[in-house]
């Protein structure tokens, strides 16, 4: 098995073992943890084996590799580091960071300005 699907693949594992423990404290009476929990299980397990399965397939069905491996890398850090941070901020109980990612996101996006700056 190559480096990339390792790495993914320990990476879903990870996100899996963390979506159950925030499972228990959702059994256990604590609403608080349900964005984390629902935010872990779909994009850190999930996606993380997508991409895995797809690092493994893609070699395998096109006869040669990829291009650029340090890109893959890229890739998996990125991945990690976002779902390890965006599941760290929905934990927070003041809900500060999901204010200031949405804020962020309006103003990417346009919908933050006013109309005359347009």
């Amino acid at each position: 098995m190559a480096r990339p699907t390792k790495l993914f693949i320990t990476s879903s594992v990870l996100a899996l073992f963390g979506a159950m423990i925030l499972h228990l404290l959702l059994l256990a009476g604590n609403g608080g943890v349900w964005n984390g929990f629902i935010h872990l299980t779909l994009f850190g397990w999930i996606s993380g084996f997508i991409f895995a399965i797809n690092y493994h397939t893609m070699p395998v069905f096109t006869a040669r590799s990829f291009p650029y491996p340090s890109l893959i890398f890229g890739h998996w850090a990125l991945f990690t580091l976002g779902i390890s941070a965006t599941t760290a901020g929905l934990l927070q109980p003041s809900g500060w960071l999901q204010r200031a990612g949405l804020a962020w996101a309006a103003r990417a996006s346009g919908r933050g300005q006013t109309a005359g700056l347009r």
